[in-house]
Protein backbone atom coordinates (compact mmCIF):
# COMPACT_ATOMS: atom_id res chain seq x y z
CA UNK A 1 0.00 0.00 0.00
CA UNK A 2 2.63 2.65 0.46
CA UNK A 3 4.38 1.65 -2.61
CA UNK A 4 1.08 2.33 -4.01
CA UNK A 5 1.02 6.08 -2.64
CA UNK A 6 4.18 6.37 -3.71
CA UNK A 7 3.23 5.74 -7.44
CA UNK A 8 0.59 8.13 -7.20
CA UNK A 9 3.14 10.77 -7.24
CA UNK A 10 5.28 9.15 -9.90
CA UNK A 11 2.64 7.70 -12.46
CA UNK A 12 4.96 7.79 -15.23
CA UNK A 13 6.79 4.38 -13.48
CA UNK A 14 4.56 2.04 -15.84
CA UNK A 15 6.52 -0.76 -16.20
CA UNK A 16 5.39 -1.31 -20.05
CA UNK A 17 2.29 -2.65 -18.42
CA UNK A 18 0.02 -0.83 -20.80
CA UNK A 19 2.07 -0.96 -23.49
CA UNK A 20 2.89 2.85 -24.79
CA UNK A 21 1.01 4.28 -21.96
CA UNK A 22 2.42 7.26 -20.33
CA UNK A 23 0.84 7.00 -17.21
CA UNK A 24 -1.01 3.71 -15.17
CA UNK A 25 -4.40 4.49 -13.71
CA UNK A 26 -3.08 3.96 -10.32
CA UNK A 27 -5.95 6.51 -9.08
CA UNK A 28 -8.43 3.96 -9.94
CA UNK A 29 -6.40 1.93 -8.26
CA UNK A 30 -6.45 3.40 -5.39
CA UNK A 31 -9.49 4.49 -5.18
CA UNK A 32 -10.84 0.61 -5.21
CA UNK A 33 -8.58 -0.24 -2.30
CA UNK A 34 -10.39 2.88 -0.65
CA UNK A 35 -13.89 2.24 -2.08
CA UNK A 36 -15.39 2.73 1.05
CA UNK A 37 -14.72 6.57 1.73
CA UNK A 38 -15.72 7.51 -2.22
CA UNK A 39 -18.72 9.76 -2.44
CA UNK A 40 -22.39 8.04 -3.46
CA UNK A 41 -22.15 10.94 -6.22
CA UNK A 42 -19.63 9.72 -8.81
CA UNK A 43 -22.41 7.13 -9.63
CA UNK A 44 -24.54 9.79 -10.95
CA UNK A 45 -21.33 12.00 -12.31
CA UNK A 46 -19.76 8.97 -14.70
CA UNK A 47 -23.94 8.32 -15.38
CA UNK A 48 -23.39 11.58 -17.14
CA UNK A 49 -20.53 10.17 -19.24
CA UNK A 50 -22.15 7.78 -21.02
CA UNK A 51 -24.04 10.08 -24.03
CA UNK A 52 -20.47 10.75 -25.27
CA UNK A 53 -18.82 7.71 -24.26
CA UNK A 54 -22.12 6.16 -26.63
CA UNK A 55 -20.96 8.79 -28.87
CA UNK A 56 -17.65 7.13 -29.30
CA UNK A 57 -18.94 3.93 -30.00
CA UNK A 58 -20.36 5.30 -32.94
CA UNK A 59 -17.57 7.27 -34.75
CA UNK A 60 -15.89 5.55 -37.43
CA UNK A 61 -12.30 6.68 -36.49
CA UNK A 62 -12.71 6.40 -32.69
CA UNK A 63 -11.16 2.51 -31.88
CA UNK A 64 -12.36 0.47 -28.56
CA UNK A 65 -8.78 1.30 -27.61
CA UNK A 66 -9.08 5.29 -27.63
CA UNK A 67 -12.58 5.03 -26.12
CA UNK A 68 -10.88 3.25 -23.21
CA UNK A 69 -7.74 5.49 -22.64
CA UNK A 70 -10.11 8.19 -22.88
CA UNK A 71 -12.58 7.04 -20.30
CA UNK A 72 -9.78 5.77 -18.13
CA UNK A 73 -7.51 9.08 -18.23
CA UNK A 74 -10.45 11.52 -17.89
CA UNK A 75 -11.85 9.26 -14.82
CA UNK A 76 -8.64 8.59 -13.21
CA UNK A 77 -7.82 12.52 -12.22
CA UNK A 78 -11.36 13.00 -11.42
CA UNK A 79 -12.23 10.27 -8.91
CA UNK A 80 -9.83 11.79 -6.41
CA UNK A 81 -12.55 14.65 -6.28
CA UNK A 82 -15.14 12.09 -5.07
CA UNK A 83 -12.33 10.56 -2.82
CA UNK A 84 -9.68 13.04 -0.74
CA UNK A 85 -12.31 14.81 0.83
CA UNK A 86 -12.97 11.30 2.43
CA UNK A 87 -10.06 10.15 3.68
CA UNK A 88 -9.32 9.94 7.26
CA UNK A 89 -6.64 12.29 8.36
CA UNK A 90 -4.24 9.41 9.20
CA UNK A 91 -4.56 8.00 5.69
CA UNK A 92 -3.91 12.00 4.55
CA UNK A 93 -0.61 12.12 6.61
CA UNK A 94 0.85 8.79 4.72
CA UNK A 95 -0.03 10.56 1.66
CA UNK A 96 2.09 13.32 2.48
CA UNK A 97 4.90 11.37 3.62
CA UNK A 98 4.41 9.03 0.35
CA UNK A 99 4.90 12.84 -1.69
CA UNK A 100 7.74 13.65 0.09
CA UNK A 101 9.61 10.02 -0.31
CA UNK A 102 8.50 10.50 -3.95
CA UNK A 103 9.96 13.96 -4.68
CA UNK A 104 13.63 13.06 -2.81
CA UNK A 105 13.48 9.62 -4.57
CA UNK A 106 13.11 11.26 -8.37
CA UNK A 107 15.87 14.21 -7.64
CA UNK A 108 18.65 11.68 -6.17
CA UNK A 109 17.90 9.44 -9.31
CA UNK A 110 18.04 12.42 -11.68
CA UNK A 111 21.16 13.23 -9.44
CA UNK A 112 22.80 9.99 -10.35
CA UNK A 113 21.66 10.29 -13.81
CA UNK A 114 23.42 14.22 -14.04
CA UNK A 115 26.71 13.21 -12.50
CA UNK A 116 26.81 9.48 -13.91
CA UNK A 117 27.46 7.84 -10.47
CA UNK A 118 25.56 4.19 -11.22
CA UNK A 119 24.60 2.67 -14.14
CA UNK A 120 20.96 3.06 -13.93
CA UNK A 121 19.93 3.47 -17.32
CA UNK A 122 18.55 0.09 -17.78
CA UNK A 123 16.58 -0.08 -14.60
CA UNK A 124 15.15 3.47 -15.93
CA UNK A 125 13.82 1.78 -18.84
CA UNK A 126 12.90 -0.86 -17.02
CA UNK A 127 10.73 1.03 -14.85
CA UNK A 128 9.78 3.70 -17.45
CA UNK A 129 9.53 2.20 -21.04
CA UNK A 130 9.32 5.94 -22.52
CA UNK A 131 12.02 8.06 -20.42
CA UNK A 132 14.38 10.29 -21.47
CA UNK A 133 17.80 8.84 -20.57
CA UNK A 134 20.86 10.65 -19.42
CA UNK A 135 22.11 14.42 -20.51
CA UNK A 136 21.91 16.15 -23.88
CA UNK A 137 25.05 17.89 -24.10
CA UNK A 138 23.91 19.89 -27.23
CA UNK A 139 24.58 23.63 -26.55
CA UNK A 140 22.05 26.22 -26.46
CA UNK A 141 18.02 26.40 -27.25
CA UNK A 142 18.61 21.98 -27.76
CA UNK A 143 20.33 21.66 -24.49
CA UNK A 144 18.24 19.14 -22.39
CA UNK A 145 18.59 17.93 -18.78
CA UNK A 146 17.37 14.78 -17.18
CA UNK A 147 14.26 13.25 -16.51
CA UNK A 148 14.63 11.20 -13.01
CA UNK A 149 11.49 9.10 -12.78
CA UNK A 150 9.35 10.63 -15.31
CA UNK A 151 9.18 10.46 -18.77
CA UNK A 152 10.94 13.76 -20.04
CA UNK A 153 12.68 16.91 -18.15
CA UNK A 154 9.19 19.10 -18.37
CA UNK A 155 7.24 15.88 -16.61
CA UNK A 156 9.47 15.51 -13.87
CA UNK A 157 9.64 19.19 -13.14
CA UNK A 158 5.96 19.76 -13.32
CA UNK A 159 5.68 16.62 -10.90
CA UNK A 160 8.28 17.56 -8.06
CA UNK A 161 6.56 21.21 -7.80
CA UNK A 162 3.05 19.62 -7.27
CA UNK A 163 4.90 17.84 -4.60
CA UNK A 164 6.80 20.57 -3.08
CA UNK A 165 3.67 22.76 -3.07
CA UNK A 166 1.55 21.36 -0.86
CA UNK A 167 4.29 20.21 1.40
CA UNK A 168 5.19 23.86 1.81
CA UNK A 169 1.83 25.17 2.31
CA UNK A 170 1.60 22.61 5.44
CA UNK A 171 5.03 23.72 6.69
CA UNK A 172 3.99 27.57 6.52
CA UNK A 173 0.46 27.54 7.06
CA UNK A 174 0.91 29.14 10.57
CA UNK A 175 4.00 31.71 10.25
CA UNK A 176 3.87 32.10 13.80
CA UNK A 177 4.61 28.02 14.28
CA UNK A 178 7.77 25.90 14.22
CA UNK A 179 10.68 27.52 12.87
CA UNK A 180 12.02 23.86 11.74
CA UNK A 181 8.79 23.52 9.60
CA UNK A 182 10.40 27.31 7.87
CA UNK A 183 13.74 25.92 7.45
CA UNK A 184 12.60 22.99 5.86
CA UNK A 185 10.50 25.24 3.45
CA UNK A 186 13.07 27.52 2.20
CA UNK A 187 15.43 24.66 2.10
CA UNK A 188 13.05 22.12 -0.24
CA UNK A 189 12.32 25.18 -2.10
CA UNK A 190 16.05 26.35 -2.39
CA UNK A 191 16.88 22.82 -3.72
CA UNK A 192 14.19 21.85 -6.20
CA UNK A 193 15.39 25.04 -7.45
CA UNK A 194 19.10 23.81 -8.06
CA UNK A 195 18.13 20.98 -9.30
CA UNK A 196 15.48 22.14 -12.25
CA UNK A 197 17.48 25.00 -13.27
CA UNK A 198 20.94 23.06 -13.32
CA UNK A 199 19.85 19.85 -14.08
CA UNK A 200 16.48 18.84 -15.25
CA UNK A 201 16.87 22.27 -17.00
CA UNK A 202 12.90 21.85 -18.43
CA UNK A 203 11.23 25.32 -19.38
CA UNK A 204 7.96 23.79 -18.04
CA UNK A 205 9.98 22.80 -14.43
CA UNK A 206 10.75 26.44 -14.41
CA UNK A 207 7.54 27.83 -15.23
CA UNK A 208 5.66 25.84 -12.62
CA UNK A 209 8.52 26.47 -10.23
CA UNK A 210 8.69 30.15 -10.93
CA UNK A 211 4.71 30.21 -10.34
CA UNK A 212 5.16 28.20 -7.24
CA UNK A 213 7.86 31.03 -5.71
CA UNK A 214 5.14 33.65 -6.79
CA UNK A 215 2.05 31.91 -5.14
CA UNK A 216 4.15 31.21 -2.31
CA UNK A 217 5.32 34.99 -1.81
CA UNK A 218 1.67 36.41 -2.20
CA UNK A 219 0.51 33.84 0.38
CA UNK A 220 3.29 35.23 2.92
CA UNK A 221 2.98 38.90 2.09
CA UNK A 222 -1.37 38.33 2.51
CA UNK A 223 -0.49 36.54 5.88
CA UNK A 224 1.66 39.50 6.92
CA UNK A 225 1.11 42.87 7.99
CA UNK A 226 0.06 46.12 5.46
CA UNK A 227 -1.12 43.09 3.41
CA UNK A 228 -1.91 45.27 0.36
CA UNK A 229 0.70 47.72 0.10
CA UNK A 230 3.32 44.64 -0.04
CA UNK A 231 1.40 42.39 -2.19
CA UNK A 232 0.81 45.41 -4.68
CA UNK A 233 4.61 46.75 -4.59
CA UNK A 234 6.84 44.13 -3.62
CA UNK A 235 6.04 42.01 -7.31
CA UNK A 236 6.51 44.86 -9.29
CA UNK A 237 9.60 45.70 -7.51
CA UNK A 238 10.78 42.48 -7.86
CA UNK A 239 9.97 42.46 -12.02
CA UNK A 240 11.74 45.76 -12.15
CA UNK A 241 15.49 44.77 -11.04
CA UNK A 242 15.05 42.08 -12.77
CA UNK A 243 14.01 43.91 -16.01
CA UNK A 244 16.91 46.59 -15.43
CA UNK A 245 19.68 44.23 -14.72
CA UNK A 246 18.90 41.60 -18.12
CA UNK A 247 18.98 45.10 -19.63
CA UNK A 248 22.57 46.34 -18.96
CA UNK A 249 24.36 42.74 -19.57
CA UNK A 250 27.08 43.34 -22.34
CA UNK A 251 25.75 41.23 -24.99
CA UNK A 252 29.15 39.06 -24.51
CA UNK A 253 27.80 37.90 -21.27
CA UNK A 254 24.54 37.17 -22.63
CA UNK A 255 25.53 34.87 -25.39
CA UNK A 256 27.49 33.04 -22.63
CA UNK A 257 24.64 32.55 -20.18
CA UNK A 258 22.70 31.08 -23.52
CA UNK A 259 25.00 29.07 -24.14
CA UNK A 260 25.13 27.50 -20.47
CA UNK A 261 21.52 26.71 -20.33
CA UNK A 262 18.27 26.19 -22.63
CA UNK A 263 15.72 27.99 -19.76
CA UNK A 264 18.13 30.69 -20.20
CA UNK A 265 18.17 31.20 -24.19
CA UNK A 266 14.47 31.01 -23.60
CA UNK A 267 13.98 33.93 -20.89
CA UNK A 268 16.56 36.14 -23.17
CA UNK A 269 15.08 35.59 -26.70
CA UNK A 270 11.63 36.96 -24.46
CA UNK A 271 13.20 39.61 -22.66
CA UNK A 272 14.33 41.00 -26.34
CA UNK A 273 11.37 40.76 -27.83
CA UNK A 274 8.65 43.25 -28.27
CA UNK A 275 5.40 42.90 -27.14
CA UNK A 276 3.88 42.64 -30.32
CA UNK A 277 6.23 39.56 -30.67
CA UNK A 278 5.67 37.73 -27.66
CA UNK A 279 2.03 35.65 -28.71
CA UNK A 280 3.85 34.60 -31.27
CA UNK A 281 6.70 33.46 -29.52
CA UNK A 282 4.52 31.61 -26.67
CA UNK A 283 3.31 29.25 -29.55
CA UNK A 284 6.71 28.96 -31.74
CA UNK A 285 8.27 27.91 -29.02
CA UNK A 286 5.20 26.13 -26.99
CA UNK A 287 5.10 23.36 -29.52
CA UNK A 288 2.23 20.84 -30.27
CA UNK A 289 1.57 20.62 -26.53
CA UNK A 290 0.62 24.45 -26.35
CA UNK A 291 -1.00 24.09 -29.37
CA UNK A 292 -3.51 21.11 -28.34
CA UNK A 293 -4.36 23.50 -25.76
CA UNK A 294 -4.67 26.43 -27.04
CA UNK A 295 -7.01 25.47 -29.99
CA UNK A 296 -9.40 24.39 -27.94
CA UNK A 297 -10.25 27.33 -25.72
CA UNK A 298 -9.97 29.28 -29.33
CA UNK A 299 -12.57 27.04 -30.86
CA UNK A 300 -14.45 25.05 -28.17
CA UNK A 301 -17.03 22.40 -29.07
CA UNK A 302 -20.69 22.86 -27.54
CA UNK A 303 -21.19 19.37 -27.62
CA UNK A 304 -17.83 17.68 -27.57
CA UNK A 305 -16.61 15.80 -30.60
CA UNK A 306 -17.27 12.67 -28.64
CA UNK A 307 -15.12 10.32 -25.97
CA UNK A 308 -11.63 8.90 -27.69
CA UNK A 309 -12.18 11.57 -30.74
CA UNK A 310 -9.88 14.16 -29.58
CA UNK A 311 -6.14 12.75 -30.81
CA UNK A 312 -8.06 13.10 -34.49
CA UNK A 313 -10.10 16.28 -33.87
CA UNK A 314 -6.85 18.42 -32.25
CA UNK A 315 -4.98 18.19 -35.72
CA UNK A 316 -7.73 18.94 -37.78
CA UNK A 317 -8.43 21.85 -35.80
CA UNK A 318 -4.94 23.03 -35.53
CA UNK A 319 -4.69 23.31 -39.14
CA UNK A 320 -7.70 25.53 -39.52
CA UNK A 321 -6.19 28.06 -36.87
CA UNK A 322 -3.96 29.92 -39.17
CA UNK A 323 -2.25 32.19 -36.03
CA UNK A 324 -1.28 28.33 -34.35
CA UNK A 325 -0.69 26.26 -37.27
CA UNK A 326 1.67 29.43 -39.10
CA UNK A 327 3.77 29.22 -35.87
CA UNK A 328 6.92 28.40 -36.79
CA UNK A 329 6.80 24.81 -34.78
CA UNK A 330 4.83 23.08 -37.83
CA UNK A 331 6.73 24.75 -40.52
CA UNK A 332 8.88 22.37 -39.78
CA UNK A 333 8.38 19.28 -42.35
CA UNK A 334 7.71 15.91 -39.74
CA UNK A 335 5.29 18.04 -37.83
CA UNK A 336 3.31 19.52 -40.20
CA UNK A 337 0.90 16.32 -39.95
CA UNK A 338 1.36 15.96 -36.72
CA UNK A 339 -1.63 14.87 -34.75
CA UNK A 340 -2.03 14.91 -30.87
CA UNK A 341 -4.50 14.80 -27.57
CA UNK A 342 -4.58 17.95 -25.64
CA UNK A 343 -2.03 18.05 -23.38
CA UNK A 344 -4.42 19.89 -19.94
CA UNK A 345 -7.33 18.04 -18.40
CA UNK A 346 -9.72 20.98 -19.07
CA UNK A 347 -8.91 21.12 -22.56
CA UNK A 348 -9.73 17.25 -23.08
CA UNK A 349 -12.77 17.91 -21.46
CA UNK A 350 -13.49 20.56 -24.22
CA UNK A 351 -12.56 18.34 -27.15
CA UNK A 352 -14.61 14.83 -26.32
CA UNK A 353 -17.62 16.20 -23.68
CA UNK A 354 -17.63 20.07 -24.44
CA UNK A 355 -18.40 22.99 -22.85
CA UNK A 356 -22.27 21.80 -21.78
CA UNK A 357 -19.99 18.40 -20.25
CA UNK A 358 -17.62 20.17 -18.48
CA UNK A 359 -19.73 22.65 -16.91
CA UNK A 360 -21.42 19.60 -15.74
CA UNK A 361 -18.23 17.88 -14.56
CA UNK A 362 -17.31 21.56 -12.51
CA UNK A 363 -20.76 21.79 -10.99
CA UNK A 364 -20.04 17.91 -9.71
CA UNK A 365 -16.82 18.64 -8.15
CA UNK A 366 -18.22 22.08 -6.60
CA UNK A 367 -21.16 21.11 -5.29
CA UNK A 368 -19.13 17.24 -3.60
CA UNK A 369 -16.78 19.38 -2.12
CA UNK A 370 -19.06 21.79 -0.60
CA UNK A 371 -21.34 19.15 0.89
CA UNK A 372 -17.83 17.57 2.51
CA UNK A 373 -17.79 21.43 4.40
CA UNK A 374 -14.16 22.01 2.34
CA UNK A 375 -12.90 25.09 3.64
CA UNK A 376 -11.93 27.29 0.65
CA UNK A 377 -10.31 30.60 1.50
CA UNK A 378 -7.85 32.98 -0.69
CA UNK A 379 -4.63 31.66 0.68
CA UNK A 380 -5.29 28.54 -0.30
CA UNK A 381 -6.65 29.59 -3.60
CA UNK A 382 -3.30 31.83 -4.21
CA UNK A 383 -0.71 28.51 -2.84
CA UNK A 384 -2.73 26.29 -5.31
CA UNK A 385 -2.00 27.96 -8.46
CA UNK A 386 0.41 25.56 -10.11
CA UNK A 387 -1.81 23.24 -9.82
CA UNK A 388 -4.85 24.91 -11.08
CA UNK A 389 -2.18 25.86 -14.07
CA UNK A 390 -1.81 22.29 -14.54
CA UNK A 391 -5.05 21.12 -14.74
CA UNK A 392 -6.11 24.00 -17.34
CA UNK A 393 -2.57 24.83 -19.47
CA UNK A 394 -0.14 22.26 -19.19
CA UNK A 395 -0.25 18.83 -18.00
CA UNK A 396 -1.20 15.24 -19.42
CA UNK A 397 -4.70 15.22 -18.87
CA UNK A 398 -4.23 11.24 -17.32
CA UNK A 399 -1.76 12.92 -14.26
CA UNK A 400 -3.14 12.80 -11.45
CA UNK A 401 -0.52 14.86 -9.74
CA UNK A 402 -2.12 18.39 -9.80
CA UNK A 403 -5.25 16.80 -8.24
CA UNK A 404 -3.63 15.45 -5.38
CA UNK A 405 -1.49 17.98 -4.45
CA UNK A 406 -4.77 20.69 -5.09
CA UNK A 407 -7.21 18.92 -2.86
CA UNK A 408 -4.29 17.77 -0.11
CA UNK A 409 -4.53 21.37 0.37
CA UNK A 410 -7.90 22.02 0.10
CA UNK A 411 -8.53 19.50 2.73
CA UNK A 412 -6.72 20.67 5.20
Amino acid sequence: MNFLRVLLFLPSITLGLLGSAEVLPLVSFYALINYRYISGSIFTFILCFLPWIFYGLLLDNVTYFDLARSSVSMINVLVLFFLVPNLPMSEIEKLKKAGLFALLASVLVGVIQYFNFLPIDSLIRFLIPRSVIGVNEAIGLGARGISGLATEPGRQGMEIVFIAAFLIYFWLKDLKGSNNNKIKAFSLLALIGIYLFFMNKSATGIVFYSILIFSALLVFLYRSKNKIRNIVIMPILVIAILFIGMQNLSQERIDRIKESNRILTLAFIFAESNPSQFLNLITDYGGFRLSSILVHYRSPSLLGHGVGNSHNITGALIKEDDWLYGSRFYRTPQFSDLYVRPNSLLASYIAEIGLIGTLLVLMFIFFNLSAKSIQINISKIIHSTPMIFGLVAVGASGHPGAGIALLLILRE
